[in-house]
């Protein structure tokens, strides 16, 4: 028997689905990350002609299981109440995904025990916007969409308006269901929940709609009675079932039949005229017309004779247990509890190639693969959210960061910009604040992102280095109009300041900050960045036959001063002289392009025109063709003027390449004399010493290779610096006070950076 009390019920949650496999998939995997432990899953599939049976499969003995032949909700909803254990029964959508507080909101209405039946808040598509939902019906089943909670007057069990709650997020206390014989069968489609509501409700029990808490994101895919224009094209169940329910009803309650007809006659014309509309505005052909015609009158004429029988199709359900007992659900919780990370990044690394987008991504997935509750707002087209591989993804649309803009107004297009966006991604951390508690907003340096939480004393925010504006400026002024470096020098140096905490990826960058920025104490911890690991690790590199000298160098970067693109050009004619069997190949985005002063291969290939054919300038290259690149290459080499961290070494080091780079920044932190060379900055011939040195000398290469990729592995391995900067997170938040009160607006400092959003 499950473990149950008042202020715990056990549930199981019950999800009934056909032909949605890969939507069924996140809706399981979203339960995983519930706070409430005490519930079991069961799921009814049929008739899927789908992945949906591999997808059930996957999950093993998680969860309990049934088949049915036919696509009827009520039906597949009986089959799963037969096999549930749990005090209360919770029906989830399977196009729907459970936020992690969702039992937990659920159980809190049981706490009286005149409640009968609990919903919740139901998200439409976007995961912006409430689904459309008539928070009461009356007697009729006449939906009220202009009515708006608290519907507590509508509670009590004489009143003919209850309160209506979405199927998507709906439960019912399991021995009340067992009572009324669950759902009507006759109802395959619509009404099914709100009829099994009005029959608790004549059980003595209250009706309770819950508009705090969790919700459910609803997907609302297209189904049996709509397709994917989200237009009703099947009316057939409709119809039917609100004449079968509604007379049904007042047969049985001798209520006046001539007015429940009406209610009926109104709604089945309402359809009629629904479908018109999109008929005279493009949304249906005249052939989908009549077939709707049709189908909205066999509906009608079906359900007239169904009332007339007056015979609810209820379900009978075993006593006691079922055959496995309360089986509960195996989530991913932390040992310790599970903590709520807000991650802004305004690139994916899907939209950037650069390492930030990467680091900011790839440490949100690790932290939510931990069992914690992690929210990624990044930028996008349209307002979106959703829900896969554990990460609550928080697109914000153009439209939302562009209404931020010019608040207040700055003169740089690049300062505008970046206060546009953090005070979007600001705006929604506090739209998640209204509804859970933030422990932490993880948030880079670079574009001050998380400059609004910073400024928010009482938002825990970690601001996570890398190479600031600051440095950036000093080696790039000339490329940058003076209105950026006046506008975004001293925005970055508020931003920094306001932090409550720093994440430095490197020893030079906490000092750095401490140089720059302020003092810092155990508010500062360092932890490196990390790259997955390859999905086939390379094999040791053999030994070259003899006479064999050649050699393949490779710089894979964007191509500008601060990434030495300059010295690593001039080194290069001195050194292919020198070594007859070397290639150089150079991959990545021009810096500088339309620029024909810093076109480097027309410049290169005009002074060495000699060197084609031994030198590629290979352009910017996707994700695939740079791990090629990595897997044909010897040697590696970017010596960047600075680098805050540097993760494309770690890449190079993941293939087992020796590297040459600067004495720069976080570089030391990667490069150790085991696994690569190291020389000054912007000097052109310590940099041809020491690829001269490598070129020649292949078994030290060999012997550098084994140890760059050991080092990886056991210091920089994604999972590895996953738990290290977790750990080091969760020292922070530890010593935190308690939190506080949301703070009054900042006050704009002297600088110009903006206060926090009002």
């Amino acid at each position: 028997m499950p473990n149950a009390t008042p202020a715990s019920p056990s549930i199981s949650v019950v999800i009934s689905t056909l032909n949605r496999g890969p939507l069924l998939r996140n809706c399981l995997a979203a339960l995983k990350y519930q706070h409430y432990e005490n519930f079991e899953v069961v799921v009814v599939n049929g008739p899927s002609t789908d992945d949906s049976e591999a997808v059930i499969a996957a999950f093993g003995d998680a969860i309990k299981t049934a088949r049915i032949a036919e696509a009827n909700l009520s039906k597949s909803r009986n089959a799963g109440i037969a096999l549930c254990d749990g005090d209360i029964v919770a029906f989830l959508d399977d196009d729907a995904y459970a936020e992690p507080q969702w039992l937990s909101t659920i159980a809190s209405g049981y706490a009286d025990p005149s409640v009968g039946g609990v919903g919740t808040r139901v998200y439409d598509p976007s995961g912006f916007a409430w689904q459309t939902n008539p928070f009461t019906v009356d007697q009729y089943y006449n939906a009220d969409f202009e009515r708006r909670p608290p519907v507590w007057a509508f509670e009590f069990t004489d009143s003919d308006t209850i309160p209506h709650i979405l199927g998507a997020s709906s439960s019912f206390r399991r021995d009340l269901l067992h009572r009324i014989g669950g759902f009507d069968e006759e109802i395959e489609y619509f009404l099914d929940e709100s009829e099994v509501c009005r029959r608790i409700k004549e059980t003595g029990h209250l009706i309770r709609f819950l508009d705090h808490g969790a919700a459910v994101h609803h997907k609302f895919a297209s189904g049996v009675t709509r397709d994917e224009r989200k237009i009703l094209t099947y009316p057939y169940p409709v119809v039917k079932n609100k004449f079968y329910v509604c007379l049904s009803d007042a047969l049985r309650a001798d209520r006046s039949v001539a007015d429940a007809l009406q209610a009926c006659e109104t709604f089945h014309q309402g359809l009629l005229a629904d479908a018109r509309w999109h008929l005279d505005h493009g949304g249906i052909s005249e052939r989908e017309f009549a077939h709707f015609v049709s189908e909205l009158n066999r509906g009608r004429q079906d359900g007239l004779e169904r009332a007339d029988a007056a015979a609810r199709k209820s379900a009978r359900f075993p006593q006691g247990p079922s055959a496995r007992g309360f089986l509960r659900f195996p989530t991913l919780l932390p040992p310790a509890r599970q903590q709520t990370f807000c991650f802004v990044s305004r690139y994916l690394p899907a939209t950037s190639p650069g390492g930030v987008a990467r680091f900011m991504f790839d440490l949100a997935e690790g932290f939510a693969a931990r069992g914690h509750e992690v929210h990624l707002i990044t930028a996008g087209k349209a307002n979106h959210v959703d829900f896969r591989d554990g990460l609550w993804t928080h697109t914000l649309g153009e439209a939302e960061v562009e209404a931020q803009r010019g608040k207040p107004p700055l003169r740089s297009g690049a300062g505008s910009t970046n206060v546009a966006w953090a005070r979007a991604a600001y705006g929604e951390v506090q739209r998640l604040r209204e509804t859970r508690r933030v422990d932490l907003v993880v948030a880079p340096a670079w574009d001050q992102e998380g400059l609004y939480c910073a400024l928010d004393r009482s938002l825990p925010t970690v601001v996570s280095m890398n190479t600031t504006f600051r440095t950036y400026a000093d080696i790039e002024r000339q490329r940058l109009d003076a209105d950026t470096v006046q506008e975004l020098i001293p925005l970055e140096e508020q931003y920094l300041r306001a932090a409550r905490y720093i994440h430095a990826n490197s020893r030079a960058t906490a000092q750095h900050v401490q140089q720059f920025f302020g003092p810092r104490g155990d508010d500062l911890v360092i932890v490196g960045h990390g790259c997955r690991d390859l999905a086939h690790p390379p094999p040791p590199r053999p030994a070259r036959p003899p006479g064999d000298a050649s050699c393949t160098l490779l710089y894979l970067s964007r191509l500008e001063k601060r990434k030495g693109t300059d010295t690593f050009l001039a080194a290069l004619p001195a050194l292919l002289a020198a070594h007859p069997g070397l290639r150089v190949r150079i991959a990545g985005r021009n810096a500088y392009a339309g620029d024909p002063q810093h076109d480097h291969e027309a410049n290169f290939f005009a002074r060495h025109p000699g060197l084609r054919g031994r030198v590629s300038f290979l352009g910017e290259v996707s994700d695939a063709a740079a791990e090629a690149e990595f897997a044909q290459a010897d040697l590696f080499c970017v010596p960047s003027r600075y680098e805050s961290f540097g993760i494309v070494y770690l890449e190079a080091m993941r293939h087992g390449l020796p590297v040459v780079a600067c004495q720069v920044g976080g570089v030391p932190d990667i490069v150790t004399a085991e696994v690569g060379l190291l020389v000054p900055p912007g000097q052109v011939e310590p940099l041809r010493q020491a690829l001269d040195r490598l070129v020649a000398d292949e078994p030290l290469r060999r012997a550098m290779s084994t140890a760059a990729r050991q080092r990886f592995t056991s210091e920089f391995e994604h999972q590895v610096i996953v738990d290290k900067t977790l750990a080091a997170f969760e020292r922070l938040m530890a010593g935190a006070p308690a939190a506080a009160q949301p703070a009054p607006a900042p006050t704009p400092a002297a600088t110009g950076a903006p206060g926090a959003r009002a």
